[in-house]
């Protein structure tokens, strides 16, 4: 049996909507990733808008030791946050 939950969250409600917040007129969108260790690193799929801008404004964000690109497809980059 398979279940699937569609959520909306408050961007100022938890951590890492405070750190992509607000995202300039770009499509954010959480890579699916299973834990194996004890922590887990959000990977970001992110689309359209200023990525230099993006980058700049999450690795100033005081809770983010490092942004890594890690793939660009298009006008699509995959992004891992620590």
């Amino acid at each position: 049996m398979s279940v699937i939950l569609e959520f909306t969250i408050d961007d100022e409600a938890f951590l890492l909507g405070q750190v992509l917040s607000p995202p300039p007129k770009m499509h954010i969108e959480l890579e699916r990733l299973v834990p194996t260790g004890s922590m887990v690193m959000p990977y970001l799929w992110v689309t359209g808008g200023d990525t230099d801008d993006f980058e700049a404004n999450v690795r100033a964000h005081s809770n983010v030791k490092e942004l890594q690109v890690l793939n660009r497809l298009g006008d699509r980059v995959l992004y891992r946050i620590e």
